[in-house]
């Protein structure tokens, strides 16, 4: 039991570390920075989207539909 908690952390270890050196090597890729740009630049046009139409749906008081509270049938 004890081996196999040492195998396993060993593991973790090894495997944090290599993604750490990957990490580093991609950060020194330009295209690499590039494509996270553009990702960026996407990600807030959509944020600027989605805000333009909530803003638009409160300036024609378009709100989420209202439902009635379904209640429990009374006993006669």
């Amino acid at each position: 039991m004890r081996r196999d908690v040492i195998t396993r952390r060993a593991a973790l270890i090894g495997a944090g570390g290599l993604a750490l050196s990957g990490c580093d090597q991609l950060s020194q890729n330009q295209t690499f920075k590039k494509m996270l740009e553009s990702a960026e630049n996407l990600s807030l046009s959509g944020q600027r989207l989605g805000a333009e139409f909530i803003l638009a749906a409160r300036a024609r008081n378009i709100g989420p539909p209202t439902y009635r509270a379904i209640s429990k049938p009374t006993e006669r």
